[in-house]
């Protein structure tokens, strides 16, 4: 008896791990899935939400712009951190702040976007994606009715 170290003849500790264990438990286990979801465990999204997922897409849509459009200023940044400005000349100094500035403010106008900004549905959208609603839930929200 010693030998068991307190398990049962099923060979389970004692103390209610058999049901854990046993067959009807792990059928239904198998069967659902934490994948399925009939109700959902938070409320829908507020506004605050909602102005949160717009921003990050402006952030996704404007930061390539503002990378690119800032890398004639980054040289510029570079050159003073490798000391580069006490060996050149005083007006070489404003020739190059002035064609930095313009180069970044002329891919700036270029590479802007028309729809930087994100709408609501966007963002709803957004929110619909990272949180793995299967369908339109929170855009169908907005829908108006069809009155023909």
């Amino acid at each position: 008896m010693a030998a068991n170290w307190g398990r049962s003849a099923t060979g389970f500790v004692d103390g209610g791990d058999t049901d854990r264990y046993s067959a009807k438990s792990m059928t239904v286990n198998l069967t659902q899935g934490d994948t399925i979801r009939t109700r959902r465990s938070r409320p829908l999204p507020g506004a605050a939400a909602v102005f949160f997922a717009r921003a990050a897409i402006f952030i996704e849509r404007a930061a390539p712009t503002i990378v690119i459009a800032g890398a004639p200023l980054m040289s510029l940044i570079i050159a003073s951190l490798f000391d580069v400005w006490p060996l050149t000349p005083q007006w070489a100094h404003w020739i190059a702040l002035i064609a930095a500035f313009g180069l970044a403010v002329s891919l700036l106008i270029r590479l802007r976007r028309r729809d930087l900004w994100p709408s609501r549905l966007e963002g709803l959208a957004r929110l619909e994606v990272d949180g793995g609603v299967r369908h339109d839930a929170l855009r169908a929200t907005e829908d108006a009715a069809f009155s023909g």
